[in-house]
């Protein structure tokens, strides 16, 4: 077995891929503690099998609010960088960029992809 890298880790979102660097903004993640982790996994829901996404919404704000850690680089509309507010983040980031943040805490949350960046 190899332990989870708990080390928060940086992504930058695949819209900002195309952008220059300059403009990009990088995120601040961390993956879920097994607690964490749980707590999420109790809000899936099988509907005949299959898996209801009704709760997605309120997935993505719960692991967003664990695992976002912070921020680089986040620009307003004037151009100027907005500072991390831990109260405030997930108001600050559109629905598309959140659900893109939720599946890389998910996805690193996992034993494989952990494994294969240490």
């Amino acid at each position: 077995m190899i332990a989870l890298n708990l080390s928060p880790f940086e992504y930058i979102t695949e819209e900002d891929k195309q952008l220059p660097i300059e403009q990009q903004t990088t995120f601040i993640l961390r993956v879920l503690s097994a607690k964490e982790f749980a707590e999420e996994q109790s809000m899936i829901k099988l509907t005949e099998g299959t898996m209801d996404t009704s709760t997605l919404g309120s997935q993505t704000l719960l692991v967003l609010g664990y695992g976002l850690v912070g921020w680089k680089n986040l620009l307003d509309g004037q151009g100027g960088t907005i500072e991390f507010d831990k109260d405030k983040k997930i108001d600050l980031i559109d629905a598309s960029t959140r659900y893109e943040l939720f599946g890389q805490i998910m996805e690193h949350s996992t034993i494989g992809k952990s494994a294969s960046k240490n």
